[in-house]
């Protein structure tokens, strides 16, 4: 069989969260992937990522803009987030069960978090003046 040795895709948007946060497609997509988009549809009674997804993710190096929509009773974001030094804009959309952030990479310009727990929008207002641009709503 061939082996592809890299991959060239910069945008991916997906609901099928399992299926791509696994360390050997995430090892793949490394170098080139700079924007991801996950979906909770399907997904509605996730709680939390796996240990294995969560260092899958972290896999991506390149990754500048992540976003989580729709994961109604997501509790947690993953906790590397901090290790994916490119990323520049996080956005949290429409993820009600999310009452805390984890450590944020020094990258970080923009901060997007809407329909989401007062809890989540309070911590947000205390990181004024750390992230240049946050928006809740």
């Amino acid at each position: 069989p061939t082996q592809l040795v890299s991959s060239t895709l910069r945008k991916l948007c997906t609901d099928d969260t399992a299926g791509l946060l696994a360390a050997p497609i995430c090892s793949f997509l490394s170098s080139s992937l700079t924007k991801l988009k996950l979906h909770g549809y399907g997904h509605e009674g996730m709680e939390r990522f796996s240990k294995e997804q969560e260092d899958a993710l972290q896999l991506l190096s390149s990754l500048q803009k992540l976003e989580f929509r729709h994961f109604r009773h997501l509790q947690q974001i993953p906790a590397g987030l901090c290790n994916l030094t490119s990323l520049k804009v996080l956005s949290i959309n429409h993820c009600p069960a999310v009452s805390s952030l984890p450590s944020l990479p020094k990258s970080l310009e923009k901060l997007d978090v809407y329909d989401c727990s007062e809890v989540l929008k309070r911590q947000c207002r205390w990181m004024l003046g750390t992230i240049p641009k946050i928006i809740r709503g």
